[in-house]
């Protein structure tokens, strides 16, 4: 099967057009629809008001570089030169493009724990790769060894590896993560660790960076950002952490597709990140997000679903086994058409889109008021949707694909 069944569109457009035209209470956009701290908006003020309005260096602003580096050293043990291996792009995603871009050739392979986050089989494929697939099993969504050892050929170039994770919010564990070094360190593979939601942990879970495993530094591409900790996704300011000849590369193709930018916001979030110092930013974050999640968890049970608990990120993955003739998609589909909520369906972050569709994500970074709106339409669409008197709403014998191409003329 082709791995790219939506063609061009990704499973988030088709769902935010849908959500956009039904005007949809909207759990499926993977951001806040909150404010920021207001101490964040009022750096920002000052750094405008104070100039930085000029090109910076296209690696950067070198004072966020070193405060990056700072953090690094700190709170990982990790030590990273700032001028020459801390790298800042326009959001992760961009730096996560410009190291695909950088270390894949045509025909390498690369290797993603699937469910994955969409882009990644979109850069690999623009690269000219060929994605490998490890899915992880079970409720706690954990990885076979044996399946993993299996998979790498002559042809192996890079292994993904996303935590905390988005969709399921799993945290790999220092058992696994020392697995997956050993077989890099044996097969001299290189990793990408997307670590974007590395400050969204909960019940006592502890994020590992795996370039602090021993021989992990030189071959390990970490990837974050600013946008997720601070709700402030759309600054769009990331970073790339790497060794020095990786860096290199990496740099070279971000130059092909991008300058300096945004050099005020640059700037200003050299001091944003002075939050994290004192941990009662990121503890109020923490017991602010768990409040949410515990809320959405509560809420799925009540209504006989099967929520997977997340251990990081803010995200929930749900069974929908329970409802009448469950199919992600369709489900997701007619909760937007019919009921204003959106949602999306797993299916959309695996390879085969028939695999798993009977799992949903939801987001919980949300305001209370539409985490409580969301709940309340999801327990009337599942009413009806499972009453014998409605028994149309979801019909197991329409075609997903046939429905995506109908979203996609939207």
């Amino acid at each position: 099967m082709n791995a790219n069944v939506y063609a061009n569109r990704s499973i988030f457009e088709v769902i935010s057009t849908l959500a956009h035209k039904y005007q949809a209470t909207d759990l499926s956009k993977g951001f806040p629809d909150f404010d920021c701290d207001i101490s964040i908006k009022e750096i920002a003020k000052k750094s405008i008001e104070y100039g930085n309005h000029q090109y910076t260096s296209v690696d950067g602003d070198l004072s966020l570089r070193n405060k990056l580096s700072q953090i690094y050293l700190d709170d990982y043990g990790i030590a990273y030169d700032a001028s020459a291996e801390i790298t800042v792009t326009c959001g992760a995603q961009e730096g996560l493009f410009c190291a695909v871009k950088a270390l894949v050739s045509p025909g390498d392979e690369v290797i993603i724990f699937e469910p994955f986050y969409p882009f990644y089989l979109q850069a690999i494929e623009v690269a000219g790769g060929v994605p490998v697939f490890i899915e992880l099993k079970g409720d706690n969504f954990e990885f076979s060894q044996a399946d993993l050892i299996k998979s790498i050929s002559v042809k192996t170039k890079l292994i993904i590896l996303n935590s905390p994770h988005n969709p399921t919010g799993k945290v790999f564990s220092l058992k696994e993560l020392t697995a997956i070094s050993t077989i890099a360190i044996k097969h001299d593979l290189l990793i990408m660790s997307d670590e974007v939601y590395e400050h969204f942990l909960y019940d006592e879970t502890r994020h590992i960076p795996i370039a602090t495993l021993e021989g992990m530094r030189e071959r390990t591409i970490t990837v974050s950002t600013l946008g997720k900790t601070f709700c402030i996704t759309g600054w769009k300011i990331g970073w790339v952490c790497a060794g020095k000849n990786l860096t290199s590369l990496i740099r070279n193709k971000r130059k092909e597709s991008n300058g300096s930018f945004a050099a005020p916001l640059q700037a200003a979030a050299t001091h944003i990140l002075d939050l994290l110092a004192d941990k009662t930013y990121l503890q109020d974050l923490k017991c602010k997000f768990k409040s949410k999640r515990n809320y959405v968890l509560n809420k799925l049970r009540e209504l006989n679903l099967r929520p997977f608990v997340p251990s990081g990120a803010f995200f929930i993955v749900c069974d929908i086994s329970s409802i009448k003739n469950p199919n992600d998609l369709l489900f997701c589909v007619n909760l937007i058409e019919e009921h204003g909520l959106a949602l999306i369906p797993l299916s959309g972050f695996y390879c085969d889109k028939n695999k798993k569709n009977h799992l949903v994500r939801f987001c919980f970074a949300k305001k209370e008021e539409t985490l409580v709106s969301a709940m309340a339409k999801l327990e009337k669409a599942i009413n009806i949707i499972n009453s014998p008197f409605e028994p149309h709403l979801i019909k197991s014998n329409v075609c997903p694909h046939e429905l995506l191409a109908r979203a996609g003329q939207l």
